[in-house]
């Protein structure tokens, strides 16, 4: 090992060459254990073109049956893989290979403050396994979305300044981006942002569908509220009706799951690392008409319930805001197209702007205490 190494994980911009890596890797470990697979998967960052990474490949083997895991150690010892061992319950052989000569990246501060290599990372499980599927659908994702890719390129530069070589931080720092894109992917390919004038209709549907919530589950709720762009008159929007329900506990939750599937909504638990204070489900689902009912479920007392409630009734009260919103959000939606990120961070600076304002004004949904900007509206 040499004495002089990176203080910090390297991200390396995309070398062509990484492809042509994998495909060689993937000829021996098929040489090796081909008799005990079905499926060689190139993931992880080198796998998507143009991708800036760190220079280490990341390989799924697909066995045929987990009870064949025992037979392919052996080989993958042979080729230079170090077994690192079974993830616990999770039905994942875990294996890297070493080298004694590592290129810019390659090194990385281990669980024993040890710094070590890694040229090549494989998993080896069943195609059947959540996780192969998980790191599929993400790899694709980026694979078809330059502007999300980008995003990620960034946040790893970032988070490798910041971690230096804690590859366990680093990736955990990750984690909440990588499960909004999972949870992105599985909605459906990404749609242009639709701002739609008012309709007359949305507090009738509204109401309709929080008669709905109540009778299938409203002995577990403490309140529901009309949130989001829709809830305020006359105001454009993207037309999905934002329903908050406020429920005495998060705990609670699990009581509500089968009512509320038995409506129609789907329980998305991939932004909760994001938004830890908030439950959320959606009704209708792209491939139709797309999203038609989005709701959160949150504690009464808590930030999500009082800054959605206090930027939905400054805007109720004040009709040129009400309008500047409507215009910004017209403009953004060009502007941005299809990535929902970028036209959902642009709003970030007028929201808070907002709610400012509502801090300060007299009401009972306009507490000063702890406001950021709402994530619906």
């Amino acid at each position: 090992m040499p004495e002089a190494v990176s203080q910090s994980v390297l991200i390396a911009n995309y070398d062509p060459l990484w492809p042509q890596m994998y495909e060689e890797e993937r000829g021996r470990i098929l040489a090796a254990i081909g008799e005990w697979i079905v499926d060689v998967q190139h993931v992880g960052a080198t796998a998507v073109p143009g991708l800036a990474a760190k220079p280490v490949i990341d390989i799924m083997a697909g066995l045929r049956s987990w009870d064949d895991r025992e037979q392919c150690i052996a080989p993958l010892e042979a080729l230079g893989y170090e077994n690192r061992g079974e993830r616990v319950m999770s039905s994942i052989l875990l294996l890297v290979k070493r080298t004694d000569d590592p290129a810019p990246g390659q090194t990385y501060r281990n669980s024993d403050g040890e710094i070590t290599t890694r040229t090549h990372v494989l998993q080896v499980m069943e195609t059947s396994h959540p996780d192969w599927h998980r790191h599929i659908i993400f790899r694709d994702y980026l694979r078809q979305d330059g502007a999300v890719a980008a995003r990620y390129a960034e946040l790893k530069r970032t988070l490798a300044q910041k971690h230096g070589l804690n590859i366990s931080a680093y990736t955990e720092g990750k984690s909440a981006f990588t499960e909004v894109v999972i949870g992105r992917a599985r909605a459906g390919p990404p749609v242009a942002v639709r701002i739609v004038e008012y309709d007359l209709s949305w507090p009738a549907v509204y109401e309709d569908e929080k008669n709905h919530v109540l009778a299938a589950c409203g002995e577990w709720l403490v309140g529901i509220e009309h949130i989001g762009s829709t809830s305020v008159p006359g105001l454009a929007a993207k037309p999905v009706i934002d329903v908050m329900a406020a429920i005495a506990t998060l705990n609670d939750t699990s009581s509500i799951l089968e009512p509320l599937t038995g409506l129609g909504y789907d329980y998305v638990p991939e932004y909760e690392v994001e938004l830890p204070e908030r439950r959320y489900f959606r009704k209708g689902r792209p491939g139709s008409n797309g999203d038609k009912y989005h709701l959160h479920v949150v504690e009464p007392d808590g930030r999500f319930w009082r800054r959605h409630l206090a930027f939905r009734d400054y805007l109720r009260a004040h009709s040129q805001a009400a309008r500047e919103y409507a215009h910004l959000k017209r403009r953004l939606a060009v502007e941005h197209g299809t990535d929902m990120d970028a036209y959902t961070d642009a709003k970030t600076g007028f929201i808070r702007g907002i709610e400012e304002k509502a801090a300060a004004a007299p009401g009972p949904s306009s507490p000063a205490a702890e406001r950021g900007a709402p994530a619906t509206q």
